[in-house]
């Protein structure tokens, strides 16, 4: 559970992202490139769908 919360939150730091995150989440966490990706890509898409209700666009 720490680790999908650390991936999570490593994701979410703007110059780190998916670069960041899934490597730390692999090799520290001991997570599948599969659940590491999931993780930062969910956290990702919630981003830009709450930034696009914002500045009105679609995607």
């Amino acid at each position: 559970m720490l680790g999908y919360l650390a991936t999570f939150i490593i994701s979410m730091v703007p110059i780190i992202e998916l670069r960041g995150a899934i490597p730390v989440a692999v090799f520290t966490f001991h997570l599948t490139y599969f659940e590491a990706f999931i993780i930062s890509f969910i956290r990702k898409y919630n981003s830009s769908l709450f930034y696009s209700k914002i500045y009105k666009t679609n995607i």
